[in-house]
């Protein structure tokens, strides 16, 4: 049985994985043949009162293809002289899997009655007597220093107790395989995210038989376990342990990145459009050109997304089943803005951006195994936004630099993180797609030491409240670090609320009007849409209703619900269009000049 999840009391998920199969072994002086009968996988979700105690529970059955019923039944042979293995020999077409499966049943066979030198063995001593001795013993993780302790029945000499138990600690050759960056100078913190995990093996014989080299086996019992820590040791926390995770619906990290590159709009301006009209045949600059097209203003949309690391360790267990260990930061960010400058009546640039950004760290524990993989692990996300609407006026006169910035007008979170655990099954199953069953990992007795915040600041000063909102446990550590709040599960997050009186800025409203007892105009302005600061301007008059907007970077008017396009015509109409992107209308009494953003009124 394979276990994955915390190894703590009460916690609320593991995922399991139980192989059950019947061994048939032919002995004779020479070789030795190993069979395997009715093998059958079963896989899913248990909550474990005390998850290093495993006992047999009922799973789901997951169904081997039918080449891999037949690799798994082939038969190995193998010499077996003094409790030692050697000699292996597989069948040709036998795939590596079946093989390690096979190996693991052979590992646990593997058991010395006293110290002795052999074809195996290197380095061997005896500390005391033959009730405890250590030995250099080839395993299927490693060749490592194993310690036997044989303690006899005091009612038959002929039945034993035999405990082996390996220290990792002395492994002259140790296996593993590692992808990612290495480090050429010392690093503790970068060691914490690529250390190789914690491992503990005990095997429990019971033999029967005095002959060293004739006895029997009667009951086999292994316990393995792997710890990985993201962090520093004192915080040892999960073991065994996509991803970004969306409320909308959970993603893989790789694939997020690259739907977010297929999401740039079509509008995006490239390099050669922004260059074909101000760059001549010539290599030299049209001035004029640069001057229209930055009056005229340009939006532009970039995304950018990458791994800052990823590490990926992958080791052998006593299983035969490869572990992986994983840990990566993907990162993706993104960035929205609108461009524009105006050289009369004054110098200025107005800026509208949006840049954001997603990174989670996420680390994981994958068993791999026929037809599943089971295991644990834990994201950290940090997702922030940052509106700014701002615009920058330089006097030429005064030699002042002027900068405005403006306050939101809409409820915008500027800032989320979170934190989960969880254990997953992903199931195979000759299907196209993988089946991934995932499960949040909670801990009752921690729930009830959570920290729920609540809190608003800023409001009376600014005009603009922050409330910080979330729930966190503080149940792992004493220590009031950051990393002392990263496990479990936590959300807090950050929002700007603007005061009631900014939004009302959203509504149309007057800018000027008549207060005669005859009134002959009204002017008013209205933002187009909720999340943008373009605006529509609207003059009646006694003779005329005008509307004006800024379509694609064009000032369109219309008149009396008619929309006209003519200059002329709309000179004769008191409009003339100053470029492409701004308008003056003169009425009685006044002027109005307009470019989208903003109105100036002059009577």
């Amino acid at each position: 049985m394979i276990v994955s999840g915390v190894p703590v009391k009460g916690s609320s998920s593991h995922s399991l994985q139980q192989i059950h199969s019947k061994v048939l072994i032919t002995v004779n002086e020479k070789h030795s043949i190993l069979r395997l009968d009715n093998v059958k996988l079963t896989n899913g979700h248990k909550q474990l009162t005390e998850p290093r105690i495993i006992s047999e529970v009922s799973l789901e059955e997951s169904q081997l293809t039918s080449e891999q019923r037949e690799q798994i039944k082939l038969p190995i042979r193998f010499r077996y002289h003094q409790g030692i293995i050697s000699e292996i020999v597989f069948s040709e077409e036998e795939s590596a899997w079946s093989e390690n499966i096979k190996r693991s049943i052979l590992n646990m066979l593997q058991v010395q009655m006293s110290p002795r030198k052999t074809q195996e063995e290197y380095n061997t001593k005896t500390v005391s007597n033959n009730k405890f001795f250590t030995v250099t013993e080839r395993t299927l993780e490693g060749e490592c220093e194993v310690a036997y302790t044989i303690v006899e029945s005091e009612k038959n000499r002929e039945e034993k107790e035999i405990t082996k138990s390996l220290n990792f600690e002395k492994c002259p050759k140790r296996i593993d395989i590692r992808y990612g960056p290495r480090y050429s100078a010392e690093c503790s913190m970068c060691e914490a995210t690529d250390a190789r995990p914690e491992s503990q093996t005990v095997i429990n014989y019971k033999v029967r038989g005095e002959d060293e080299e004739r006895f029997l086996i009667t009951e086999v019992e292994l316990k393995s376990e792997y710890v990985f820590t993201p962090f520093s040791k004192d915080q040892e926390m999960l073991a065994t342990y996509k991803v970004i995770y969306d409320r909308r619906q959970p993603l893989v990290v790789r694939q997020s990145a690259v739907d977010a590159l297929r999401m740039l709009r079509d509008q995006m301006p490239r390099k050669e459009e922004l260059m074909e009209k101000i760059v001549r045949s010539d290599s030299s600059i049209s001035s004029s050109e640069m001057i229209r097209k930055i009056a005229k203003g340009f939006r532009f949309e970039g995304v950018l997304s990458g791994y800052v690391y990823e590490h990926v360790r992958i080791v052998p267990t006593t299983l035969g089943l490869p572990l992986q260990v994983t840990s990566k930061l993907p990162t993706v960010a993104h960035i929205k803005a609108h461009i524009k400058a105006e050289i009369s009546p004054k110098m200025s640039l107005r800026v509208e951006m949006e840049p954001s950004f997603v990174s989670t760290h996420v680390t994981e524990m994958t068993v791999f195994s026929p037809e599943m993989h089971i295991g644990s692990r834990v994201f950290h996300s940090i997702q922030s936004t940052l509106p700014i609407h701002g615009q920058v006026e330089y006097n030429d006169e005064k030699q002042q630099l002027k900068a405005v910035l403006r306050l939101p007008k809409e409820e915008k979170r500027v800032l989320l993180v979170e934190s989960r655990p969880t254990t997953f099954v992903r199931s195979f199953n000759n299907k196209q797609v993988p089946v991934l069953e995932e499960k949040t990992i909670r801990i009752p007795s921690f729930e009830k030491t959570s920290v729920h915040y609540e809190q608003s600041y800023g409001e009376e000063h600014f005009g603009l409240r922050t409330e910080v909102i979330g729930s966190v446990h503080r149940h792992v550590f004493d220590k009031k670090s950051p990393e002392s709040i990263l496990f479990g599960e936590n959300h807090v997050q950050v929002v700007l609320v603007p005061h009631r009186r900014v939004r009302e800025g959203d509504r149309p409203r007057v800018l000027a009007k008549d207060c005669s007892q005859e009134p002959e105009y009204a002017v008013m302005m209205k933002k187009m849409e909720k999340d943008s600061e373009e605006k529509k301007i609207k003059i009646v008059t006694q003779e005329k209703e005008i509307e004006c907007e800024l379509k694609q970077e064009k000032i369109v008017c219309q008149v009396d619900g008619r929309r006209v396009e003519d200059e002329e015509a709309l000179y004769d109409m008191g409009i003339k269009l100053i470029g492409e992107s701004s308008c003056e209308i003169t009425i009685p009494k006044m002027t109005i000049r307009f470019d989208g953003y903003k109105v100036e009124i002059q009577g």
